[in-house]
């Protein structure tokens, strides 16, 4: 248990360090940019900027993605065990503090979409998670 929670904690501090260098040290996003560049942008929607001209709606969809997850891995032992899930965690809980305290998520990576640390770690613990419910409970 202290393995994954010391993951869950070096992600979320990861997430926070970056979105606090990039809304420091870059510029606000001017035009299209560069596939795979370093791009501030501020997202007041859900993922990919969806909803956002309802920043409401995305707090609230967020929280309750936060809630589900908690009850999901409750009642499922090979989440619980599941280091995947420490990196849905980190995501989740990143960007959900973005939400609460600035009322947006800083993105500051551009790959296609707009995207943060918290975004890659929703992502790799999605992988990570569909590979341990394949694997046989042993």
């Amino acid at each position: 248990m202290n393995k994954r929670l010391s993951v869950f904690a070096a992600l979320l501090a990861a997430d926070q360090i970056t979105k606090y260098l990039a809304a420091s040290n870059l510029p606000a996003a001017a035009g299209p940019p560069r596939f795979l560049s370093l791009a501030l942008r501020y997202n007041y929607g859900i993922s990919f900027s969806l909803s956002s001209e309802s920043p409401r709606a995305a707090m609230t969809l967020a929280a309750v993605s936060v809630v589900a997850l908690l009850v999901v891995c409750a009642a499922s032992r090979v989440l619980r065990s599941s280091l995947g899930v420490m990196f849905l965690w980190g995501g989740a809980v990143g960007n959900l503090i973005d939400r609460l305290i600035h009322g947006r998520v800083t993105d500051w990576l551009y790959a296609g979409v707009y995207l943060n640390a918290a975004d890659l770690w929703l992502c790799t613990g999605f992988i990570l998670v569909l590979h341990d419910a394949a694997r046989p409970v042993r």
